[in-house]
């Protein structure tokens, strides 16, 4: 009880750094729009199935308003169970694979004993939609992205592949899950980056 109490405080707390700092600004602008993109392609997905399988057209659009009911439910949330996020990426890979089919593979490997801890809201999301927005894929060179739980942290990684017209970023959204730990006073958020990969560690709250 008294454990609880200290959570609630010092998540009050936090909310009202939130309120005052800039990264509120950033936060909400992230999380009230998904890439232009990914909207414009899923719903030429959705048109195409939609004359070829009735059924599969369905199911895809009951996938698509999941994840904006996800987005809508979590806008006021800074964190997120990682059960919940792992679910919503899985939702946001479904989609990408109707399009994609086999040139993007998600492996998840993460201990049961984590599901319930949080990172911040819609991270999975940010980091699945810049693994595929920087690296060129295909069936024969697929895009794979590898998310696990290690030593207290979730892992997000991918193989790094030449794409012929890159996209740039401003790297907003990277710096904002990192000023979200900052905001509750905690370490360990990493950016790896070699030749051959990209992996970013979230440490788990």
């Amino acid at each position: 009880m008294w454990l609880d109490r200290c959570n609630t405080q010092k998540s009050k707390l936090v909310n009202e750094k939130l309120k005052q700092e800039k990264v509120t600004a950033e936060l909400n602008a992230l999380k009230s729009q998904i890439d232009p993109h990914f909207l414009f392609n899923s719903f030429n997905v959705l048109s195409g199935l939609i004359d070829e399988d009735s059924g599969r057209a369905q199911k895809f659009l009951g996938r698509l308003s999941k994840i904006y009911r996800y987005i809508l439910e979590k806008r006021e949330e800074s964190l997120t169970s990682l059960k919940e996020e792992l679910l919503f990426a899985d939702e946001f890979m479904f989609l990408q694979k109707a399009r994609f089919e086999d040139s993007v593979i998600m492996k998840v490997d993460v201990d049961d004993e984590h599901l319930e801890n949080k990172i911040p809201s819609l991270s999975l999301q940010l980091l699945l939609e810049n693994a595929m927005k920087h690296n060129g894929f295909e069936s024969s060179r697929p895009l794979r992205i590898d998310i696990k739980s290690c030593n207290g942290f979730i892992s997000v990684q991918n193989n790094k592949q030449f794409r012929n017209k890159l996209v740039e970023g401003n790297g907003m959204g990277l710096e904002n899950i990192k000023k979200r730990y900052d905001l509750y006073e905690t370490t360990g958020f990493l950016i790896n980056e070699t030749k051959d990969s990209f992996e970013v560690q979230l440490p788990l709250l």
